[in-house]
């Protein structure tokens, strides 16, 4: 079958748009879908620093790719993060890619390795305590993240797509979990010197057009799944569901996207803010000390959150303002 837009052969179909479309023609669609998001959401502004954080995933290399090429156009400064966990040959790989693209995007790269500059790598770190492996690796790239973004004056970008979104707001809506929900925005808005601001450029975008655009753009990405990955649980019988309403109705999860983000101020009556600060590493918390310093204690024997704090502070950028 024919591309929608040329004579070329078409490589992929979009039912809710109801286009057949070329490689480059996807890919344009794709990049354009990602500006109008962006636009939509008032994500960012002309000269905005946006530190993407990349796994090595295809989620991350295409919005790593996307990024880069509307970088000039938008006058953004792209920088990556890597956050190396030490886990065997997985980690091994994704550093690998991810090192590779950034160079042929001529993109500068931040890694930050567990084991070299914390002490221990993940597997290591779960030892100590008795944390889920995945919950312990969450709330350990969380920081690091929000860390680097405030400590280099920049935007986090993050490669959650609307699958992922979708499946998250449901899934916290059926246990309850009303404050989880409302972090499930295109954008987070900066707290200064407490939390970076957060935006999600792939928003709209699904996670088999994530796929398809980083083999339409031959982009190398990490194929192998982390080895602590669990599927399973609600998660994936909310995915199954919205996957069969897509199939039905194509496009729905962009338009509940789009309901939820308009009505998301809704779920913030009568939701107190209080914005407090770890005794520890001086960023955000709602005790004494915040969710990594106190994990970090138990597992190292002193917080850690400084020792993260100083490493993204020592690193000499080229325009830092």
């Amino acid at each position: 079958m024919k591309c929608s837009l040329c004579d070329r052969e078409a490589f992929t179909y979009i039912p809710y748009a109801r286009l057949r479309l070329c490689r480059e023609h996807f890919g344009e669609f794709i990049r354009s879908k990602v500006v109008r998001a962006m636009d939509r959401y008032g994500m960012v502004s002309s000269g905005e620093r946006i530190l993407i954080a990349v796994s090595g995933g295809k989620d991350s290399m295409a919005l790593l790719h996307i990024m880069n090429s509307i970088s000039q156009e938008r006058s953004l400064r792209v920088l990556a993060l890597h956050i190396d966990l030490g886990i065997g040959e997985y980690s091994r790989r994704s550093r690998e890619i991810v090192s590779m693209i950034a160079k042929s995007f001529g993109i500068d790269l931040i890694v930050y390795d567990l084991k070299r500059d914390l002490g221990l790598s993940l597997p290591e770190m779960k030892k100590g305590i008795r944390r889920g492996t995945c919950s312990l690796c969450g709330l350990v790239k969380r920081y690091v993240m929000n860390t680097a973004a405030i400590e280099l004056g920049a935007t986090l970008a993050t490669a959650h797509n609307a699958d992922d979104i979708a499946i998250y707001i449901l899934k916290n809506i059926v246990i309850g979990d009303w404050n989880s929900c409302i972090k499930l925005v295109p954008v987070i808005p900066e707290v200064k010197g407490y939390v970076a601001k957060k935006i999600r450029p792939l928003y709209e975008v699904y996670e088999n057009e994530a796929m398809l655009y980083v083999v339409s753009q031959n982009i190398p990405y990490v194929d192998m799944e982390c080895p602590y990955t669990y599927r399973g649980g609600i998660e994936e019988r909310v995915r199954e569901f919205l996957n069969k309403l897509e199939e039905e109705r194509p496009g729905i999860k962009i338009s509940f996207l789009r309901k939820f983000t308009r009505n998301i101020e809704v779920l913030r009556i009568n939701r107190e803010e209080h914005i407090g600060q770890c005794t520890s590493c001086g960023l955000i918390s709602s005790r004494d000390m915040c969710s990594f310093c106190r994990i970090t204690q138990k597992i190292f024997g002193e917080p850690q959150g400084k020792r993260v704090r100083d490493f993204f502070r020592s690193l000499e950028m080229v325009d830092t303002s």
